[in-house]
């Protein structure tokens, strides 16, 4: 349970223009991902639980507990997101000076021809609970949010396909195209782009329905392209962390000492040794006591190792 490489939240680089860019795209990208959990809420609790559920279904039981569940997940996991986005400037460690690669003389990882290092991106073991938290809640947010229409929806996704395969406007303008093999990551996206499609037809067959009276759920129970597209984006974060959560650390070849490395011991070239911070465990000390410290840390440390103490 030391590092886990994880570099939406966390980024650590030399500062220069390449950096504030580098912070820059990944503001954006947080403030995007936070508009589009901050809009999932909404739709769950007002239009799935209030408006689908209790009014139009009569589901008071159900429609309480969805709304109560949602209230509970959806904010920890916004609240877990923002703590581990904001800690990306600090990452809650010792800024230690990159090596003068110069004095180098064993081989390592390089990004560059001209040897240049990249030291990486990691979540350290101050942020580690949290964003561990963050791994298992996310997908759990999610099965709970789609659980009610998850049927529902992907009747939508069928008959939005249906139309859009037998609409002369959609197969003009991307089935009968070659492109449409093409674009949009190839053969895949080709159904997805066609799927959109005829979201758009069928919201053209609504508009021109007469007396369209609106009511409470018409939002889930009519195919609406935005439940679609939200449903999509937050599946995708919620598959990626589960494949984070069923992954153990990635060690590449250089973490490890080998035989042919180890200096004898007349060789007098002088080797600088950097000094380990108070309490920090460089060592796996076995599960027991990896979950026992795991436990006592808080969710939320701000707290930032320093040599002050020594």
């Amino acid at each position: 349970m030391s590092n886990f490489a994880f570099s939406i939240f966390q980024r650590g680089s030399a500062p220069g223009s390449s950096s504030r860019m580098m912070i820059f795209a990944e503001t954006v990208i947080q403030v995007l991902a936070l508009g589009v959990i901050g809009y999932a809420w909404f739709l769950c609790t007002f239009h799935v639980g209030i408006g689908w559920l209790i009014l139009r279904h009569q589901s008071y039981l159900y429609g309480g507990a969805y709304v109560a569940l949602v209230n509970t997940l959806v904010p920890c996991v916004a609240r877990l997101y923002i703590h581990l986005a904001l800690a990306r400037s600090a990452h809650s460690i010792a800024q230690y000076p990159s090596p003068d690669k110069d004095t180098l003389t064993e081989p390592y990882v390089c990004v560059t021809a001209d040897g240049d290092l990249d030291i990486g991106n990691c979540v350290t073991f101050y942020n580690l609970k949290a964003f561990l938290y963050l791994l298992y809640i996310v997908p759990l947010a999610f099965t709970v949010a789609i659980w009610p229409f998850a049927d529902t929806l992907m009747d939508h996704i069928s008959s939005a396909l249906y139309a859009s395969y037998y609409s002369a406007w959609a197969n003009e303008v991307w089935w009968d195209r070659t492109a449409s093999w093409i674009l949009c990551a190839g053969p895949l996206g080709r159904w997805v782009i066609g799927t959109i499609l005829g979201y758009v037809v069928l919201a053209q067959q609504r508009a021109r329905a007469p007396n369209d009276v609106r009511v409470p759920g018409d939002l889930i129970e009519e195919p609406h392209l935005r439940i679609a597209l939200i449903a999509g984006r937050a599946n995708s974060p919620a598959n990626a962390v589960m494949c984070c959560a069923g992954s153990g650390p990635y060690y590449n070849e250089t973490d490890s000492p080998r035989c042919d490395n180890i200096r004898d011991e007349t060789d007098n070239n002088i080797i600088i040794v950097t000094s380990v911070l108070p309490n920090e465990r460089i060592y796996d000390l076995g599960p027991s006591v990896n979950w026992r410290a795991f436990w006592q840390r808080p969710v939320f440390d701000t707290s930032v190792p320093s040599f002050n103490n020594f």
